[in-house]
C-alpha cells in the first residue's frame, strides 16, 4: 500500500477527468489534492509541496508548461527539500467519429 504521506497533486481544468483520476488514486491509498489550473496549483503547493504532480498541458490562464517552471524556481516554496519533483503530463486524445 502506498505511503499516505505522499501527496499527489492533480492539475486539470476538466472536472470529470480530474475527479476520476483523483478517485482512482485515492482508492489505491494515495493522498490526493486537486487544482483546476496552474494558478490554483501554485496556491495549493504553498500549503503542502506535492511528492508528484500530474498535470494537463493545455489549460486556461497558466499552461502545464508554465506551471512546473514557476513552481520549481519560486524561492518561497520548499521545493529545495525535494531535489527532483516528478512531474507527469496528462494528455487526452479524442478520436474523430464518422
Amino acid at each position: 500500500m502506498p505511503d499516505p504521506k505522499h501527496e499527489i497533486l492533480i492539475v486539470d481544468d476538466e472536472d470529470a477527468l480530474r475527479n476520476s483520476l483523483a478517485l482512482l488514486l485515492q482508492s489505491s491509498g494515495y493522498h490526493v489534492t486537486t487544482a483546476i489550473n496552474g494558478f490554483d496549483a501554485l496556491l495549493r503547493s504553498k500549503i503542502e509541496v506535492p511528492a508528484v504532480v500530474i498535470s494537463d498541458l493545455n489549460m486556461p490562464q497558466m499552461s502545464g508548461f508554465e506551471f512546473p517552471a514557476i513552481l520549481t524556481r519560486s524561492p518561497r516554496r520548499n521545493i529545495s527539500l525535494r531535489p527532483s519533483l516528478p512531474f507527469c503530463t496528462l494528455v487526452v486524445v479524442q478520436r474523430a467519429t464518422k
